[in-house]
Order: structure tokens, then C-alpha cells, then sequence
């Protein structure tokens, strides 16, 4: 669950936060693993993990996570890497990973880090739902074409699993969208945006469709 992290952040990030601007560019949408290992058990990538308890770093100078015990931790190289081996796109910006350390579970949580500036809050209580999700949809369409190339199963967000609403308490932006895959897997991306004055923190958790369901009260 994203509440067992602290998010602690630094200068970077502001506890006042913009709103997602008009020119932010939708993040590709997160499929599972194909061959239905977990991250942590993914053969062909020799990870570095850090074990909970810790406290552990995101980006230079970004935040830092409490990481409880039963979780684990690798920074922004061997996160593009995990996320390249299980079949999906990345663009740089991301910067960490969290997994459970538990056998069976195979969700996890992705840190990107987007420096776009300081983007004013006033447009926060009319979120167009139905141009978020069509541009969210574009992005997964365009990111089909990468999947093609690269022998990955195409997907297609198919909806929200939660529509997007502003939380006035944390200043976070928060969805959560359904996605098909062509090999018959179905997977949620609930997507929290941590809003700063530097720039946007998104956490993804990337879970089975099943389970996601099954978690939420």
C-alpha cells in the first residue's frame, strides 16, 4: 500500500502544490512482467537491492522514502533497466523502484521525476477527466508502436479503475487507469502525482487487475 511509505521530500518538492499543466506530456502506461516472475526474480538483470527498514534517496536532491521492512529498493539506472526487461518503454526520468520482498506478489511502485516548474493550482476543481484519459490513451497507443518493434504485446487502456480527483489534503493529483494487454493480461496503473515547486513526482503502482480490486475497501 502507497500509505506504509513516508515520502519525505527536499527543498525540490513544496508541500504547496500546481496543478498538472496543459503541456505536461502523459508518462506511457506500465504493463506487468510476461513471464509472470517477479521484479526481484527477473533472471536476466543482476539487481543491487536495498532492504527495508532504510531510508533511501530519489534522484539527486528529489526526496527520500522511510522504505519499511519487507520491501525493497533500487535508484533511477537499475529501475530503467527492471522496467526495460519486463517489456516496457522508459524515458530517463525514472528514478527509483519499489517491490515487495514477499514470493507472490508481483506489483510495484515507479518514481519519475518531471522538472517542469512551478504550475498554478486554480484549474484543480475542474479536472477534465474525459481530455486526460484521451491524451493517457494517445500516450499507451504511441508507446504500442515501441512495443511492436521491440516483440512486446501491445495494450490498450481500455478506462479509468479510478477517475482523477485532487486531494486537498496531500496536494497530490491522483487515477487510476485499466489497461489490456494483447496476451490477455489485464493491469491497473494508479497514478499519484506528488506536485512541487521545482517540478511533479509521479508514483505508478503497476498491479493485476484481480488484485487491484481485490485490495481496494
Amino acid at each position: 500500500s502507497l500509505a506504509l511509505f513516508l515520502f519525505v521530500p527536499s527543498p525540490a518538492l513544496a508541500t504547496e502544490a500546481p496543478m498538472v499543466g496543459e503541456d505536461s506530456t502523459p508518462p506511457d502506461s506500465r504493463g506487468e512482467t510476461d513471464s509472470g516472475e517477479s521484479v526481484n526474480e527477473l533472471s536476466d538483470v543482476e539487481i543491487g537491492w536495498t532492504a527495508g527498514p532504510s531510508k533511501v534517496s530519489l534522484g539527486d536532491d528529489l526526496a527520500e522514502i522511510n522504505l519499511p521492512e519487507g520491501f525493497l529498493f533500487v535508484g533511477a539506472e537499475q529501475t530503467q533497466q527492471l522496467l526495460s526487461a519486463m517489456g516496457n518503454r522508459t524515458f530517463g526520468n525514472e528514478v527509483g523502484m519499489v517491490v515487495p520482498a514477499a514470493e507472490g506478489q508481483d506489483w510495484f511502485l515507479v518514481f519519475e521525476w518531471e522538472e517542469v516548474g512551478y504550475v498554478k493550482d486554480d484549474e484543480k476543481d475542474d479536472i477534465d477527466a474525459d481530455a486526460l484519459l484521451e491524451s493517457l490513451q494517445e500516450g499507451t497507443i504511441a508507446g504500442n508502436e515501441w512495443r511492436k518493434e521491440n516483440g512486446v504485446p501491445s495494450m490498450t487502456m481500455t478506462g479509468w479503475a479510478e477517475p482523477p480527483h485532487y486531494d486537498e489534503a496531500t496536494h497530490n493529483l491522483v487515477w487510476a487507469t485499466q489497461l489490456d494487454s494483447e496476451d490477455g493480461s489485464r493491469t491497473v496503473n494508479h497514478n499519484i502525482r506528488l506536485l512541487g515547486r521545482r517540478g511533479i513526482m509521479s508514483v505508478t503502482l503497476v498491479e493485476s487487475t484481480e488484485l487491484y480490486i481485490a485490495a481496494k475497501p
